[in-house]
């Protein structure tokens, strides 16, 4: 009996050091963005590289609810971004294309550049936290 919680011990402490050295968490190392303005262009790109935002950012982003699904949208987005990833040491960055519409009933729809991850939503909270983090509206 005392085998088998030795083995057992053994196993669960060498599954949790090769989950953890499996895929590296991304890492966000800036984005970039322009705001859609009145006469229908868009605005200087900004950047965000400030490690406190680009954490806030990051975990709203883990928030978006995806689908693969491509809408037609009936207005161009209120914002074109760049966010940038760190996949790798010493690797060229992972770069992540999205357009944002921020909605009337305070909610922000996505389209992004990844197959995987083509539509999303993000809830009111959320939504009106990134607002205010690109827009400072």
């Amino acid at each position: 009996m005392k085998k088998l919680g030795l083995l057992a011990s053994v196993l669960f402490v060498i599954l949790t050091i090769f989950s953890g050295c499996g895929k590296e968490q991304q890492k966000l190392t800036r984005v970039t963005f322009q705001e859609l303005q009145k006469d229908g262009t868009f605005g200087e790109e900004s950047v965000i590289a400030d490690k406190k935002t680009l954490e806030k950012l990051a975990s709203i982003v883990d928030e978006i609810k995806w689908e693969k699904a491509i809408p037609s949208m009936a207005r161009e987005g209120d914002v074109k971004a760049v966010l940038y990833y760190e996949e790798e040491k010493n690797m060229p960055e992972r770069l992540y294309e999205y357009e944002i519409w921020f909605n009337k009933n305070g909610k922000a729809e996505f389209l992004s550049n990844d197959k995987e991850k083509s539509y999303g939503k993000l809830n009111k909270n959320k939504s009106e936290t990134l607002k205010k983090l690109l827009l400072n509206k």
